[in-house]
């Protein structure tokens, strides 16, 4: 049984069980993990500290020190966040939304359909 799939009714906590919960240590930047809903995009730390070269509340040195490492892979022009490519190629930051609608877009609509994975790629850049 894969990890997101519902557990079957003959399984459960009890003693001899075949499934358990298990907690990787994963956590928000509240310090929430379990069932926690981050509605903001992936993105948002790293915009947020370039736009106001401030860290978040409760952010450790470790999480400053990361952020900062981070951010120099990144470059904001006016609201929009770009990733600088290893080839000096501004790649531009979406939320999952965005994301869904662009491979939509590029499997179904107006694009037609793709002859494989780098003309796909060439037609979304």
């Amino acid at each position: 049984m894969k990890d997101c799939d519902e557990p079957l009714l003959e399984e459960g906590p009890e003693p001899g069980s075949r499934w358990g919960m298990v907690f990787d240590g994963a956590v928000n930047q509240y310090g929430n993990g379990i069932g926690i809903k981050d509605e903001k995009p992936w993105y948002y730390d790293i915009k947020f500290f370039l736009q106001s070269q401030i860290y978040l509340p409760g952010a450790s040195l470790k999480d400053k020190k990361t952020l900062r490492r981070l951010a120099d892979n990144f470059y904001l022009n006016g609201d929009m966040l770009h990733k600088r490519n290893f080839d000096m190629v501004f790649l531009r930051c979406v939320d999952r939304h965005k994301a869904d609608l662009l491979m939509t877009e590029v499997h179904e609509g107006s694009f037609g359909t793709h002859s494989n994975g780098h003309a796909m790629a060439k037609k979304m850049l």
